[in-house]
């Protein structure tokens, strides 16, 4: 409901388990981070991960930009955001929106396919 209410349709939407390579892959750039040890073990498991594409009603080409902003940066988000609303802390955040829309196309090509 929270996207839908902020003018975003939802184009593609499944869920996922997780593997190994999958987490490694998307994660690749922060290898050497001090959360990446921590963060891997969380989404390798059996619970799934709901998966999607989102696009802007109205601004289309700026819907990476727009999802961001609602979506909440990952240290203390807003309660206006998604991630201020069910993020357990800046860890365990609950929400993922990717940073450009190159990013976005190869993170759909990753979950989506």
């Amino acid at each position: 409901m929270i996207l839908e209410n902020s003018n975003f349709k939802i184009m593609e939407l499944r869920s996922v388990n997780p593997t190994l390579s999958m987490v490694v892959e998307h994660y690749a750039e922060h290898v050497d981070k001090d959360y990446f040890v921590d963060i891997v073990p969380t989404l390798v498991d059996n619970d799934p991960c709901i998966v999607g594409t989102v696009i802007h009603r109205d601004f289309s080409e700026n819907t990476v930009f727009f999802l961001r902003q609602l979506t909440g940066p990952y240290k203390d988000p807003g309660k206006e955001t998604i991630r201020g609303h069910f993020a357990m802390n800046c860890r365990y955040n609950s929400f993922h929106s990717s940073d450009s829309q190159i990013n976005a196309v190869q993170e759909r090509k990753l979950w989506i396919y």
